[in-house]
């Protein structure tokens, strides 16, 4: 592999987050709390599942939540 293609790959990786780098520090604070929001809507439908299964005896066997765990879910 020629060195001129080994050091454009990482450019090649990291072009979708250079328009945020052009335009200034306003638009990537912008960005930033975007993709939290976005996160944060995310995350609920992560975790759903995810207590479902643990609170399933037969799925998870002797690992299931205890009551508080269930509780505080």
């Amino acid at each position: 592999m020629d060195h001129r293609v080994k050091f454009s790959l990482p450019k090649v990786g990291t072009a979708p987050f250079c328009p945020p780098e052009v335009a200034g520090t306003v638009a990537v604070d912008q960005l930033l709390v975007l993709s939290q929001v976005v996160l944060s809507l995310q995350l609920p439908f992560a975790l759903y599942p995810l207590i479902r299964m643990t609170n399933d005896h037969q799925l998870m066997g002797p690992f299931v939540n205890r009551l508080p765990t269930q509780v505080l879910a």
